[in-house]
Formats: structure tokens, sequence, C-alpha cells
């Protein structure tokens, strides 16, 4: 259902594209317009191609090559190496936009929902120890102990966020590097987009934050007591 949904999308792109742009009035008008022809056909048949192998990912790749590549022809029998016409690069970028579109997983939204309220469950019962610790203890050196401990164990569990935060960011930027660099280079190699870090850093933020106001309020509650029998 999605590849059919996908394919009457792009034939609808490509009939506004040739309806506009190469209607009766800009063949008068456009001393190119033989050749903007050419490179439009060529446009739609490869793209068509690709739909009909249902080589999403492969098509996704070719056109983010096609758009990266310079004036000069790297492999010059393959088209989608030659470099895109002016004319024709809006259209591609949006043929780009509508299968990513189509093809990107749509998880069942409940399921992220239901991940941040376990979330926030586990760190209610966080504070619930943290609280019910100090409710317990007998005496002030308990007090001043647990509190130490859960002053200890907030900075490393915040540490640790960033360190996570950290990675998956010079991660992010490895697969931006990379594929300028490939771009710069004009090498036949894989250079299409990754997202990968992206994706889990924006699928982690909410989660993230959900734990590290957890973890400041008992760094509070602990710094409240130490200060409360530091005075005493």
């Amino acid at each position: 259902m999605a590849a059919t949904d996908l394919a009457v999308a792009l034939e609808e792109l490509f009939s506004k594209y040739e309806n506009e742009s190469l209607s009766e009035v800009a063949r008068k008008l456009d001393s190119d317009f033989e050749q903007n022809k050419h490179q439009f056909e060529l446009t739609r048949y490869y793209v068509r191609e690709c739909i009909k192998d249902g080589d999403f990912d492969t098509l996704k790749a070719n056109i983010d090559n096609k758009l990266a590549v310079g004036r000069q022809r790297i492999h010059p029998s393959v088209w989608w190496w030659a470099p895109v016409p002016w004319r024709l690069r809006d259209l591609l970028e949006k043929v780009q936009k509508t299968v990513e579109k189509f093809t990107e997983p749509k998880p069942w939204r409940g399921r992220r929902w239901l991940r941040y309220g376990w979330k926030v469950l586990v760190e209610i019962f966080y504070l619930g120890i943290v609280i019910g610790i100090f409710a317990a203890a007998t005496s002030k050196f308990e007090k001043l102990v647990f509190a130490i401990l859960i002053m200890i164990y907030s900075q490393l569990s915040g540490i640790g966020l960033l360190v996570r935060t950290g990675t998956m960011m010079l991660g992010y930027q490895h697969e931006e590097a990379y594929g300028e660099i490939g771009r710069a280079l004009r090498l036949g190699v894989p250079i299409s987009r990754t997202s990968a870090a992206a994706k889990e850093l924006s699928k982690t933020t909410v989660e993230t934050f959900i734990h590290l106001v957890s973890i400041s309020i008992g760094s509070i509650i602990a710094l409240g007591y130490i200060v409360v029998l530091i005075l005493k």
C-alpha cells in the first residue's frame, strides 16, 4: 500500500512539473526546452524504475548522490552520477522528500508514551526510595551517609548522561562529516545521508530530561539533609 501511495504521489509531482515547466508556453520561452524535457524524462524513468523494483533505500541514496555531484561527471555512463540540471534540482528535492515521507517507519505512537510513562514511574520510584531511606534512618550519622551516597549517585548518573549524549553527538557529527568528505572528494562511495545518531538523540531527549529532573530532585533532598545535619 505504501509503495502504491508513493507512486501516486510521485506521479502527481511529475505531472505538475510537466504542466508548469514543459508546457507550450515554456517551449516558446525556454531556449533549452528540449534538453530540459529530455532530462525530465530521464529523471522520471529512473525514479519509476526504482519504485517498480521497490528499492527505496537505493533510490534515496541515488538522489542524495545526484544532488551532491558537482559539474564534473563521476561515472559518465551512470545517470545518477551525472550533475543534475538546475531546472530539475527543485523537482528532485521534492521527489526526495516525498520518498522519505512515504518510506519512513511509522511506529505506534502509544509505544512512545508508554515508554515515557514507564520512565516517569521508574524515577518516581527512585525518589520514593530516597525519601524512604531518610525516613527509615535512625541516627544523624545514617542520614549523613545516605545523603552523601545519594549525592555521589546523582553525580555519577549525571556524568553518565553527559557521556552518552556526547557520544551520540560525536556519532551525529561523524555521519555529517562522512557525507561531506565523500562529496568533496567526488568519490564513488556510499555517501548518502545517515541519521542513526540523530534519531537516537531525538528519541532519548525526553527520557534524558526526565532522569535529569529526578536526580536533581534527589540531589536537592540529599543536600537539604546534609545542610540541616551540619547546622544542628
